[in-house]
Order: structure tokens, then sequence, then C-alpha cells
């Protein structure tokens, strides 16, 4: 009996939340997404008023096979953000990647002053890993 009543409230459970389960795929997309996420660092750099100098990549993951269940694997691409701006605007987006609906995990800052004749401007390289998951061949 126990068993039966612990399986209804599973059940029960897994209809109350079965309509935001398409917010996982969001978070952790079973490819890469790689255009989308470069589109969301875009946006949120822009909406704290920062320059993005320059985006490298060391590697660009194939986009064609999608993962499921049975045969996917978590994986982390990865990449550099070069951008110029004052540091509460680059701490303000920071916080905006990590709290973003689309997992982003900032892995580290480094900051360094870049001087032009009116005024000195602070630069930030931001290490940025987005999770995926990866279709792994058998």
């Amino acid at each position: 009996d126990q068993k039966i009543a612990s399986l209804n409230t599973a059940q029960t459970q897994y209809q109350q939340f079965s309509s935001q389960f398409y917010l996982l795929d969001e978070a952790i997309p079973k490819t890469a997404n790689l255009i989308e996420g470069l589109k969301i660092v875009e946006k949120i750099a822009s909406d704290n008023g920062l320059v993005i100098k320059g985006i490298s990549i060391s590697a660009v993951p194939e986009e064609i096979i999608q993962s499921n269940e049975s045969n996917a694997q978590r994986e982390l691409l990865t990449f550099n953000v070069d951008l110029s701006g004052d540091y509460l605007k680059i701490r303000q987006f920071i916080e905006d990647l990590m709290n973003n609906r689309r997992m982003m995990l900032v892995d580290q800052v480094n900051f360094s002053l870049g001087n032009n004749r009116y005024q000195k401007d602070l630069n930030a390289i931001v290490r940025i890993n987005l999770p995926y998951y990866l279709h792994k061949s058998e």
C-alpha cells in the first residue's frame, strides 16, 4: 500500500510540474547552441553598456546530432569574452550571466587597465562555460 501511495504522489507531482520541463532543456540544452549562447552574452553586455572587444573560442562543437537520455554526456563549451567598461557594469554583467535561464558558468575574470587619451578604461576577459549534452556514440 505504501508503494502505491508513493507512486500516486510521484505521478501527481510529475503532472504538476511537467509543463515546466522545457526549462531544463533551456538551462542545459541537448546541443551546444553556440550562436544562441553568444547572442545572450552580447545582449547582456549591451544592456549593461559594455563594449565587446572580442570573443575567442577554442573549438566549435558540431550542432547536428541532438542527444537523448540514453546517449547523453555532459560537456562544456568554453569561450572568452574581452570587455571594456567600468567595474560596476562588468560586475553586473557577470551577475546577469549567472542569473540567466541558460546556464552559464563564469570560470575566471581577468582585469587590466587600458589607457586612452581622455580616460582610463577597465578591460576584463571573462571565461564562460556553457554546459550542454553531447551525443555519445556507442
